[in-house]
């Protein structure tokens, strides 16, 4: 118990110092909540501390392991952090019928084009006919594009706010919407106060 009360002052100074920045106590309290409910745990169950948990124990029936970080650096000192493991993706679902049918996706902004295909390869065993991706800005960084040629996707949408010209000489896939005319005219609508609605309410097709 008193190691526990330790600890426990312990992070009460370290969230005294760190009170000079809200934003920097507020992560402190965040970060060392899983670290006080720990020493809770272990003290009132009389189970192994961190240190001993982190190298794992197994037996028949049980195989557990917690994989923990030794800060020894400042007020952090002899504090150990559990380590975030990366986020699992969930698989793909595709939730409704698309067989022979178009199926497009539509994103801000399209770079790596892994996810995009993951999704194009999932729509067509589903049946799609065909997949688009409708992206307003086209990154298409690295060798993107040329896993892009090779991909199920038919055809990718983009707008010219970012230049690629060089990404469609290795990708015939990708199309330029040129939207020029609208960033222009919304550059000059914003410095002379002029309505931004109207300029959208009355685009047209050969705009």
């Amino acid at each position: 118990m008193l190691v526990l009360l330790g600890k426990i002052f312990q992070l009460c100074i370290i969230f005294l110092v760190s009170g000079t920045s809200g934003r920097l106590n507020r992560f402190s309290i965040i970060v060392f909540l899983p670290n006080i409910f720990i020493l809770i745990n272990n003290t009132i169950t009389g189970s192994a501390s961190s240190t001993d948990v982190s190298r794992g124990t197994s037996d028949q029936s049980v195989s557990t392991t917690r994989r923990v970080r030794t800060v020894s650096k400042g007020h952090f000192e002899s504090l150990e952090l559990p380590l975030l493991s990366a986020k699992e993706k969930p698989p793909i679902t595709v939730v409704g019928d698309v067989k022979g049918k178009i199926a497009i996706m539509v994103d801000d902004i399209i770079d790596d084009v892994d996810p995009f295909i993951a999704a194009a390869a999932a729509l067509k065993e589903r049946g799609a006919c065909k997949v688009y991706v409708m992206a307003t800005h086209g990154i298409l960084s690295m060798k993107n594009p040329d896993v892009l040629q090779e991909s199920p996707i038919d055809e990718v949408v983009v707008t010219n706010t970012v230049p690629h010209e060089g990404q469609k000489l290795q990708c015939q896939k990708i199309k330029t919407v040129d939207i020029s005319f609208i960033i222009s005219e919304a550059i000059r609508r914003i410095h002379y106060g002029e309505s931004m609605s109207y300029l959208f309410r009355n685009i047209t097709n050969d705009d």
